[in-house]
């Protein structure tokens, strides 16, 4: 005969679970915003240097590609920063 158990607290996996997707979710979200504020950054650089100095359009193609070179850079170091991390834990843990 089955014994029904009556659940009242969420069980230890789930929570475990939920955790793995919301790190993910977070790591992932702060990429996009990393580059998505790089990029902005530089467009609005880009905006006033060729307002200013009247150089249209090449202030605003020029910062633009620099805010999306170093929005992709600092994506690159924090991956690294992340992939790296498990493998300093294992190190100290041997």
């Amino acid at each position: 005969m089955k014994q029904n158990k009556k659940r009242t607290a969420v069980s230890t996996d789930d929570r475990s679970n939920r955790s793995d997707w919301l790190h993910v979710l977070v790591l992932v979200s702060s990429f996009g915003f990393t580059l998505l504020g790089s990029i902005g950054v530089g467009i609005a650089v880009g905006y006033v240097a060729d307002r200013y100095l009247h150089i249209a359009p090449w202030g605003l193609i020029g910062f633009g590609l620099f805010g999306a070179f170093s929005g992709f850079y600092s994506l690159y170091k924090q991956v690294l920063a992340y992939l790296g991390e498990p493998l300093k834990q294992t190190k100290e843990k041997t």
